[in-house]
């Protein structure tokens, strides 16, 4: 430790150097002395020479700029006035309504005349999307101002072009529906469609399509196939053949019952009615039937999904756990276990 300082000596005043001032700009002296060479007790000599009307003014110059503060104690009360009493919301709303019967109307320059709307009255815009006859892609004509040669090429354009020209601006009012389509299309106009604006409106020919073969369905041979159990008869499709008597229908239907290989019957527009052909659906299978289905779905191991809905809750019940089984023997199937395994799913489910 060097002799020139003491490390227990006592606390020096240090004075910082006085900051630099712009050139050519002196910095700020309050009677005749720079900030810095001000002391607390001269400031404190200056406030007591304040009035308290100048002190107000002094203290309403600043703010507390305290972050930890709320914001609604960073702002100092300035009301002066003293409080009238405990808040009453009845006696100020009645102070409010008697204030403002007591207050004068303003002065209007223009008396008022009741039925007479003063100021501009609001239109609305109109919207674009919402203009008829507007395409969705509008054409954009870039003529450079040069209306004579647009007005002479009108002159001379015949009246063809132009009603090719209105269709595609989408002028439809101005044309028939041939012309229009056929201009929006490309096609030309031809005297079928009319090639002017005057022309008389003439119905469009109806196009000529080819009939539909007939159905050479042989029903009598469908019906002794059914009765045979032909496995080569899977589709039965008698559509549109009215003249074939429902008695034939019938047998076709009954023939259909017994066979175990048809997938599909069609008959559409022939001549068994929606009332005759509700009596043959079966809407209820009743009580013995679902037991019967029951009974077979349950027997079947490799039947994933049945698209009958039952009444019966027991019939329910059973063909969902036989379901459930036939999923199992499928996954253990998928992983390759032996089928001890199998006739424990089975005995599991029965017992």
């Amino acid at each position: 430790m060097s002799g020139n300082s003491n490390y227990y000596s006592e606390e020096t005043r240090i004075i910082a150097p006085a900051a630099r001032t712009k050139v050519g700009t002196a910095a700020p002296k309050i009677f005749g002395k720079e900030l810095r060479d001000l002391d607390d007790a001269d400031l404190e000599g200056l406030l007591s020479k304040l009035s308290p009307e100048e002190l107000e003014d002094l203290n309403s110059d600043f703010d507390p700029d305290n972050s930890l503060l709320p914001p609604s104690q960073r702002c100092r009360n300035q009301t002066s006035k003293q409080p009238t009493g405990p808040y009453q919301r009845d006696k100020l709303l009645l102070f409010l309504e008697e204030s403002a019967k007591q207050e004068e109307d303003w002065e209007e320059w223009v008396p008022f005349s009741p039925g007479i709307k003063r100021g501009k009255i609001y239109e609305p815009k109109e919207d674009s999307d919402k203009k008829s006859g507007e395409m969705e892609m509008p054409i954009e004509l870039d003529l450079d101002d040069d209306e004579e040669d647009l007005n002479g090429a009108l002159q001379e354009a015949p009246e063809k072009d132009l009603v090719d020209l209105a269709g595609i601006l989408g002028m439809h009012n101005l044309l028939n529906q041939s012309q229009y389509y056929n201009a929006l299309k490309g096609k030309g106009q031809d005297e079928t469609t009319g090639t002017t604006f005057t022309g008389v409106v003439r119905a469009s020919e109806a196009k000529i399509l080819p009939e539909e073969p007939e159905n050479e369905t042989d029903v009598d041979d469908c019906i002794k196939k059914l009765e045979a159990d032909d496995e080569m008869v899977t589709e039965v499709n008698i559509n549109n053949m009215k003249r074939v008597s429902k008695e034939r229908i019938k047998a076709l239907i009954k023939a259909s019952c017994a066979s175990k290989h048809i997938k599909k019957l069609s008959l559409a527009n022939t001549a068994i009615s929606d009332q005759e052909a509700r009596g043959l659906r079966a809407s209820v299978l009743g009580n013995q039937i679902e037991m019967d289905m029951m009974l077979t779905v349950e027997e079947n191991e490799s039947l994933l999904r049945v698209g009958v809905s039952f009444q019966s809750m027991e019939a329910r019940h059973r063909v969902s756990e036989a379901l459930e089984r036939n999923y199992e023997r499928l996954r253990l199937r998928r992983l390759g276990k032996e089928p001890q395994e199998w006739n424990d799913i089975d005995q599991a489910a029965t017992s």
